[in-house]
């Protein structure tokens, strides 16, 4: 599946949304990454997100307590309550990719996890 910059920014803004956090409120990338993958999206499809929202000036990174932490910048944060005209015509279509992406069976699981369940003995009903 093929997912977009903007699926990737607004799954990374929601993360953000979700915390309550707002412009210059800091949030702990163990914290972001544990969010993400809620997402269904794959931990390089986070990587990428923060790059490309880096660069764009939409997120800043810092220490928090000894930690790697990231903040929205005043930007990314009208983005979440006045989307732009790129985010407001992708935005159904983002919406559905990431509903989509949840439901996926993801590749990186353990396919012990199937086999386990697969290796329980079938009971059959008693008649």
């Amino acid at each position: 599946m093929l997912i977009s910059s903007n699926t990737l920014r607004l799954a990374l803004l929601r993360i953000f949304e979700n915390a309550g956090a707002r412009a210059g409120d800091n949030l702990l990338f163990r914290d972001i990454a544990t969010a993400w993958t809620r997402t269904g999206l794959r931990n390089s499809d986070l990587r990428d997100a923060v790059n490309e929202m880096i660069e764009s000036g939409g997120l800043c990174s810092g220490d928090c307590d000894g930690a790697l932490g990231f903040s929205l910048t005043p930007k990314a944060d009208r983005l979440l309550t006045e989307p732009d005209e790129d985010m407001r015509a992708t935005r159904a279509e983002d919406e559905t990719t990431l509903f989509q992406v949840q439901l996926r069976v993801r590749g990186d699981l353990d396919p012990g996890l199937r086999r386990r369940n697969a290796d329980r003995p079938h009971v059959s009903p008693v008649s």
